[in-house]
């Protein structure tokens, strides 16, 4: 009953045009496991999987009562028009696994909560317009493969706890105003790394050489950053490497 409620009422919250898109959600003794469009419930007849992709729902998810959602387990609002900030109450959803808030208008730091989502191996809040700094609750997220922060407003420095994750297969922080090193752990650490992605950021300092420990690694793109220094040659270790774009740097050396 506490989900009904808590997803009717983010439904009410939802522009005119939004809450029609989703008439199947209903007070009227529909089952949400069977009707409700976007939404599918586990074998405990919990709401599990919330999948309202490309739907072009307008509203705020800070109206979204997630603490009443605590059997979620995939989230997926991919390509809407969501706006305001990320509820801290996000961190109730301590059973989630799968995260996909791309390609909406959120805005605002991400909260610390976000720490507490520690099953978690899909995140992505890429082009979005979140703004502060990466939080060092994200290091406590142990199990992601896929992390996606990129396009946004993001500040600061690469903090090196990304170097905890090491199931990391996926790293994209692209296009957003991180400034400072780049850090050794994210390529002493992270050995199952096969795409890195930090172009179009402030970055400054040379790339480590422990880059060329990741031997999985297919895909560096560091473009658009103020690294200087020589090209590490351990990057010739690099045999899976397919792309490799260091374009609009001060780097030298060959490769």
């Amino acid at each position: 009953e506490n989900e009904v409620v808590a997803l009717l009422k983010w439904k009410a919250s939802l522009d005119v045009n939004s809450q029609s898109l989703l008439s199947s959600w209903d007070s009227n003794g529909s089952n949400p496991c069977n009707t409700w469009i976007g939404i599918r419930c586990n074998k405990a007849g919990r709401v599990g999987y919330v999948k309202l992709s490309d739907f072009g729902l307008r509203g705020r998810l800070h109206d979204l009562d997630f603490s009443s959602l605590n059997h979620v387990v995939y989230l997926d609002m991919f390509n809407n028009s969501l706006y305001g900030t990320i509820p801290s109450n996000i961190g109730n959803l301590s059973k989630l696994h799968y995260l996909d808030l791309a390609l909406n208008f959120l805005s605002g730091p991400i909260p610390p909560e976000i720490g507490l989502l520690t099953n978690v191996w899909y995140f992505s809040l890429y082009h979005n317009n979140i703004t502060g700094s990466i939080p060092q609750q994200i290091g406590l997220l142990r199990k992601l493969v896929t992390f996606d922060l990129g396009f946004n407003y993001i500040t600061g420095i690469i903090p090196s706890f990304i170097g905890n994750l090491t199931h990391l297969y996926f790293l994209a922080l692209p296009n957003n105003g991180l400034s400072g090193c780049i850090p050794s752990t994210i390529f002493s650490n992270l050995t199952n790394l096969q795409y890195l992605y930090l172009y179009s950021n402030q970055l400054s300092g040379p790339i480590p050489g422990e880059v060329g420990m990741v031997r999985s690694l297919r895909d560096l793109e560091l473009a658009d950053n103020h690294l200087t220094g020589q090209i590490p040659a351990s990057i010739g270790n690099l045999s899976n490497l397919i792309d490799l774009i260091l374009r609009v740097n001060q780097l030298s050396g060959l490769i």
